[in-house]
């Protein structure tokens, strides 16, 4: 679980924990499956054991196979956790890959605001490969660990919001440093805020885009001090 707080990228958490997961309950096959995004019936696969290659969900979801039927598509939007003692899925199934071999099931269900948007399908080669006890440990740590990777994405979301703020604050700070330039007209106390957002270079990008949204409230407002005072002249 160290590890895991340490990182920064969901895809990699995700990995990371994935495979600590395999060795505290062993499983033959792993399928995770997501609605979000899509109209029912429609889901997509996001992950999978079979695969030689992962593909990240949040920034590749186009490669992702996408279907609108088959006996995963039921699972996932009839959101329960089962056990499935006996698995038989049709080889008609657009899904049926993922099953081939497999003789026993667990259903995983995660919420997101209420609704299960998310669930994976964890399978064994024996039927009656997974005890019904077993079911309720699996879907508190899965939605757990569901929380904490969403967390991370909306994290790095508002990281990268904050930097393309902080990339159009400069803009407009150059833009009314050239209209107003910072100078006499400035007290001595709003120079020093100006100069500093000026050699600023250390500090999140939530905290320098703060810093230029002060910096363009101190122009503006020494601006129409000065255009107030003009106009008493």
């Amino acid at each position: 679980m160290r590890e895991i707080s340490r990182e920064t990228d969901p895809q990699a958490m995700v990995a990371r924990y994935g495979s600590g997961m395999q060795r505290i309950a062993r499983r033959d096959r792993l399928v995770a499956l997501s609605r979000r995004g899509l109209e029912a019936p429609r889901y997509r696969i996001t992950r999978s054991d079979l695969w030689s290659t992962a593909v990240d969900p949040w920034k590749d979801p186009e490669r992702l196979p996408e279907f609108d039927r088959g006996v995963l598509g039921e699972l996932l939007h009839a959101g329960e956790a089962r056990v499935i003692e006996h698995l038989s899925v049709p080889e008609d199934d657009p899904a049926a890959e993922y099953f081939r071999g497999m003789g026993s099931a667990i259903t995983v269900p995660t919420w997101d605001d209420g609704e299960v948007l998310n669930m994976v399908v964890m399978m064994r080669r024996e039927p009656g490969g997974y005890r019904p006890e077993e079911l309720p440990q699996a879907v508190w740590m899965a939605n757990l660990f569901g929380r904490a990777t969403r967390n991370l994405v909306l994290r790095n979301q508002l990281d990268a919001a904050y930097a393309r703020l902080d990339e159009e604050l400069q803009v407009v700070a150059r833009i009314q440093r050239d209209i107003a330039p910072v100078g006499p007209g400035l007290c001595r106390e709003d120079r020093d805020v100006v100069n500093d957002i000026n050699h600023q270079t250390t500090g999140s990008n939530a905290d320098r885009s703060c810093t230029r949204i002060r910096v363009l409230e101190v122009i503006s407002a020494d601006r129409q001090c000065l255009t107030n005072d003009r106009d008493v002249a």
